[in-house]
């Protein structure tokens, strides 16, 4: 259906003699991707902007970098042409340089408010489109009619989902009075200690997630923190 949904729409219009919107691919696209869904987000991105007939350049993030070349080679083997989609090994301080160069004509970024305020700030600076997915602290709020059980099953799954690594999860629990000093604090507990947590130091079939340096001193050093399992 894509041809079709690239025509031109003539529309009517109140006061004009003639109205349509016209669907052109603008050029050149950068996507600056993040870590947390190395493939998936790319591919989110690269497909309607390759679909509409633009290009794509991909600044990924500095620590997934085996991802990025595992979907460059995946592009390649698709037999799509030298120049269609891109890699570009740099680090985040080139990116104000890569918006303001004329090849760019469009910006995509998902990552934190504060990447999201430079890209905003440069691509208005650049007058160049962009679009911006940023990361937040999405509550999960449980009223007094909630079926507790249901409550606890949402709250584990939006906490944990793709090992708590989502812009989206519900990283607060608002709770209505009435159940604040109810069970399902402890439920939440019960359920977070019995879940299977393993290092890179158990066997390889585990599948077992690993934390970088950073986020164990980060963790370790957090005052007043506690293991409650």
């Amino acid at each position: 259906n894509l041809p079709k949904r690239m025509e031109t729409e003539q529309r009517d219009v109140d006061g004009a003699v003639r109205a349509k919107i016209v669907k052109d691919p603008i050029g050149a696209v950068l996507g600056v991707m993040p870590w947390n869904y190395p493939l998936y987000q790319v591919i989110r991105f690269a497909a309607p902007a390759l679909a509409g007939g633009n290009v794509c350049l991909m600044k990924h993030a500095s620590n997934v970098p085996g991802c990025a070349d595992l979907i460059t080679q995946l592009f390649h083997k698709a037999d799509f042409e030298e120049g269609i989609f891109t890699w570009l090994p740099v680090g985040s301080e080139m990116i104000e340089d890569i918006i303001n160069d004329p090849v760019v004509q469009g910006v995509t970024l998902t990552g934190s408010e504060e990447a999201g305020r430079k890209v905003a700030e440069q691509t208005g600076a650049a007058l160049k489109p962009s679009v911006l997915e940023l990361g937040g602290i999405d509550p999960l709020i449980v009223l007094d009619d909630a079926d507790i059980e249901r409550a606890v099953d949402l709250a584990i799954a939006g906490r944990f989902d793709n090992t708590g690594q989502s812009c989206a999860a519900s990283k607060r629990l608002i709770v209505d009075k009435s159940l604040a000093k109810g069970s399902i604090s402890a439920r939440c507990l019960a359920r977070t200690c019995a879940m299977t947590c393993m290092t890179r130091s158990s066997a390889p079939s585990r599948q077992a997630p690993s934390l970088s340096a950073v986020v164990r001193f980060r963790i370790e050093t957090v005052p007043g923190i506690r293991r409650p399992c």
